[in-house]
């Protein structure tokens, strides 16, 4: 672990524990193929807490701290700082879980630019979507002659086989990465990618808190209880999707 980074890990499945802290935990996270995933979550115990991790960049350094909040980010997105530059200011903490098959992350950072090319994209081990929600801060995104502006409360949808380019205000918030093959059918999974269900919709209110109860859930859920929420989470984002 580095010194830089303040961690904590609520993971007790020792040899695969071994293997996320020396290869770089999200990147096992994010990019483990389908069938590498079934056989991580088939070595945990129903009673076993949900593999999670929390990191804050600590280091005197600013370019230091992004370059390690970069390692972080990098199996998404690749990041830059707008305009400027570096600030000495720049922070960044991100506390992920893997619940079963979805992903479900807080993040909170300083201003910058993610960008997902055609190439990140295409070499990605699987399909999936990405819903988004802020807490607090903004993004702009475009794709081709897409664009997209979502603020606090709305809920914006990133198909990962598509590439982006965003630009992020100071932010924090709420991230849910699921398979597409969990969806219905009738959520249309291909016509989503830079879609923004705005704030003052009921289905992007309920979205939201149930988002960021789930997020607040993971410190005490059990692998039996994500097991059993992939269902109903699956179901609310078919629901987003239709709206």
């Amino acid at each position: 672990m580095h010194p830089a980074f303040h961690r904590s890990i609520s993971f007790n499945a020792l040899s695969f524990h071994i293997v996320i802290i020396e290869a770089g935990w999200l990147q096992h996270f994010v990019m483990l193929d389908r069938d590498l995933i079934t056989v991580f979550l088939s070595i945990m115990t129903p009673d076993q807490l949900v593999a999670r991790t929390t990191a804050i960049a600590e280091h005197t350094d600013p370019e230091q701290r992004f370059r390690l909040w970069k390692a972080y980010i990098e199996p998404f997105f690749d990041v830059t700082m707008p305009g400027s530059g570096l600030s000495s200011c720049f922070h960044a903490q991100i506390d992920v879980a893997l619940v079963d098959q979805l992903i479900v992350g807080r993040c909170a950072a300083s201003a910058q630019v993610f960008e997902r090319s055609h190439l990140k994209a295409s070499e990605d081990a699987h399909d999936h979507l990405l819903l988004q929600i802020f807490q607090c801060g903004s993004t702009e995104a475009d794709c081709g002659r897409q664009r997209l502006a979502a603020g606090p409360g709305d809920v914006w949808i990133l198909d990962m086989a598509e590439d982006l380019n965003a630009t992020n205000s100071a932010f924090a918030n709420h991230t849910l990465v699921l398979p597409r093959s969990l969806l219905d059918s009738g959520a249309t999974p291909s016509l989503q990618h830079l879609r923004m269900i705005p704030q003052d919709l009921p289905i992007a209110r309920l979205f939201a808190a149930y988002l960021q109860s789930l997020a607040e859930s993971v410190s005490t859920m059990t692998q039996h209880e994500a097991e059993q929420i992939v269902p109903a989470t699956a179901g609310i984002v078919t629901a987003v999707l239709n709206t």
